[in-house]
């Protein structure tokens, strides 16, 4: 079955999301506990995140593999009255305004927006920015530990695949 990852980006992502310290880098500037990327990448790299942390629909992905921020975030509010549904969606955008700065951190820019943490904090319009700040904090773990269990897959030899195939004959 064809994924939404080309088979360059299930590479790359093989290659590069392995590294602990490279996650945990990604991860503390999404997260906001640093402002500066350090690492060395690539735009492909960098592309690779963009696609898991921002999705959008994409012209050459498979069926049943599309995905999509808004519709990832909120697919649920069609049960919510109208006023409940707006502070949803405008915690929305503000999680998403807030990934996108971050992830031009990691491409060297600097951010000037509130901060994860401030979002937290509360103040002006305080319910939707602590509803932002939830969403926030489970979906970047969440992105990027679904990198790290791609890069994790093991590839199965032949004689794997040729051993583990007589073993399900033999139920």
């Amino acid at each position: 079955m064809k994924s939404r990852w080309s088979d360059k980006e299930l590479q790359i992502i093989k290659d590069v999301f392995k590294d602990e310290e490279f996650v945990f880098a990604v991860r503390d500037v999404m997260l906001g506990f640093s402002n500066i990327f350090e690492h060395k990448t690539t735009d492909t790299v960098l592309g690779i995140l963009r696609k898991n942390l921002l999705p959008s629909f994409q012209p050459d992905i498979p069926l049943e593999m599309q995905q999509d921020l808004c519709l990832l975030s909120l697919d649920f509010i069609a049960g919510f009255n109208a006023e409940q549904g707006i502070l949803r969606i405008e915690a929305f955008d503000l999680a998403k305004d807030y990934l996108e700065r971050r992830l031009r951190v990691l491409e060297g820019e600097e951010d000037v927006g509130p901060s994860l943490e401030d979002l937290g904090k509360g103040g002006e319009n305080r319910f939707v920015r602590m509803l932002a700040y939830l969403q926030l904090g489970k979906y970047i773990e969440r992105s990027l530990n679904e990198l790290v269990a791609i890069a994790s897959v093991k590839e199965k030899s032949l004689e794997e695949i040729k051993k583990q195939q007589e073993m399900d004959s033999a139920k």
